[in-house]
């Protein structure tokens, strides 16, 4: 596979509610060649879905992730600079 160095999927439905198209492809693809993949990356094979948290009113602004095995990850400066933009924050 020469010298692969990741794999992105842009799966947040930003153009197109595309998410089950991408998931079966991801799992189609991970079937035949996960392992090719893991091993150029000379990595464990994992996989984690994951999804965009999008800040309300602005869904394209990442405020964090969700993925699979209870991960969770938040961006407290975008949150607070979010409520701040809302005027909901407090004083």
């Amino acid at each position: 596979m020469g010298s692969l160095r990741g794999v992105i999927f842009d799966v947040d439905g930003t153009l197109v509610d595309s998410n089950d198209a991408h998931a079966r492809a991801w799992v189609r693809a991970m079937r035949e060649y996960g392992f090719e993949v893991a091993r150029a990356l000379q990595a464990p094979l994992d996989l984690f879905l994951v999804r965009k948290l999008g800040v309300p009113g602005q869904e394209e602004l990442a405020m964090g992730v969700i993925a699979s095995g209870d991960v969770r990850v938040i961006s407290q400066e975008v949150v607070v600079q979010a409520l701040a933009h809302t005027g909901l924050h407090r004083r």
